[in-house]
Order: C-alpha cells, then structure tokens, then sequence
C-alpha cells in the first residue's frame, strides 16, 4: 500500500516506473528468500517419511554439543522382512506409517529423525546422564508407534533402541 501526503496529485509516469521496479525487486527478493528456505527444507527432510533426515540430526547433535541432551536410537525391526515377502512398496509403506506414529506420539520437546533404511532417532533437550523419564518416553513413544503399524497391517515389524544422555 502506497500513501502520499500533501496536495492531491496524480502519480507521474516516472514514479510509477520506480514504484513498479520496487515491487518487482521486492517480489523476486522474497521469492527468492522462498526458494532457499524451501532447498534447506529439503535438504534436512528425509523424502519418504518426512521426518528431519541425517543431516539434520549431525546439525542437531552439533548444535546441541555441550547442553544436556539425551538420544535414542531406534532400529525397526521386520522391515527387511516386509521388503522380502511384501514388496518395497509395503516397506515404503511400514517405514511411512512408523514415522507418522512417532512424529504423533512424540512429546513436543523430542524430535524424530531418520537416518537412513530401517534407522531413526529421537533427540530430547534438557536430560543428562541416565534419567528413567527419558527411558519411560521413549519407551511409550516406541510402544505406540509399533502398535500403530501392527494396527496398520504390519504385525511382524517391532524396534530395537538404546538411550544415550549427554
């Protein structure tokens, strides 16, 4: 929105070329603002699940360094299982539905990320040295998003985890 003060005028042609360039440099800006959000986005994205990927975990744990953090590693178990007398497809599927389940159950102050294959991880701020609250969240996060993907058709898959507090 543009307002002039002072006598009641035309725009001249002149300042409606600056006005137009202004407007065009500020949307090629923003767009372009747009553009790099969205390749950092996807560069931090694992593509399948939607979970933060590999890189964003080595960021994660990076930027954590010298804070009291704890990290729990997940392994689901049966998807090699599923590939085998299913299809990738229905692995693709088991690998989606896991992620959803933890992305869901996960307290707000845990993220999930996925590594690669069959491997995934939680971060959680706040937590050092053993601390049996952060065993019993992941443990209820573990537990629910298994028993979503048995729910969803999946009854030979399970997961393995081990908790690491800094």
């Amino acid at each position: 929105m543009l307002f002039r003060s002072g006598p009641d005028r035309e725009w001249t042609e002149r300042e409606r070329r600056v006005l137009s360039a202004t407007s065009h440099t500020l949307r090629a800006a923003v767009e372009s603002q747009e553009r790099m959000h969205r390749s950092r986005e996807a560069a931090l994205t694992d593509s399948l699940t939607g979970l933060a990927n590999r890189r964003a975990f080595d960021e994660r744990v990076r930027d954590a360094a010298g804070t009291a953090f704890s990290v729990a590693m997940l392994d689901l178990d049966g998807l090699k299982r599923t590939n085998d007398t299913r299809g990738h497809a229905a692995g693709d599927t088991l690998l989606r539905v896991f992620a959803a389940a933890l992305r869901a159950q996960a307290p707000r102050d845990v993220q999930a990320f996925r590594l690669g294959g069959d491997e995934m991880a939680l971060v959680m701020d706040g937590h050092s040295g053993p601390d049996p609250q952060v065993d019993r969240t992941v443990r209820a996060v573990v537990e629910a998003s298994v028993a979503a993907v048995r729910t969803a058709g999946f009854p030979e898959a399970y997961c393995s985890f081990g908790v690491r507090s800094e």
